[in-house]
């Protein structure tokens, strides 16, 4: 509870609203592991995708997130499938 609080208030610090936002978030350890920002982002509006490295990461983040409309890939941040100026907002 204390991580989630600490990441909304980062992100309602230093974000715009997410109402209609497209976000960008390149990791999702922490998703998959229960902090649930993005589902918090998604509820405020927010279109999520998400990127991480390691395929069992994306699948646990994903079977977390639940039937949710976002998009969860398995990508190096360094070659990342989007083009540039494709995000609103970019967190990780």
């Amino acid at each position: 509870d204390y991580y989630f609080e600490c990441e909304r208030t980062a992100w309602t610090t230093f974000f715009p609203p997410l109402d209609g936002k497209l976000v960008l978030k390149t990791d999702l350890w922490n998703e998959a592991k229960g902090t649930e920002i993005l589902q918090w982002a998604h509820g405020e509006g927010a279109r999520v995708v998400a990127v991480d490295i390691a395929f069992d990461t994306a699948r646990q983040a994903r079977q977390a997130f639940g039937p949710r409309s976002s998009l969860f890939v398995t990508s190096d941040t360094r070659t990342l499938p989007f083009g540039a100026d494709a995000f609103d907002v970019v967190y990780s």
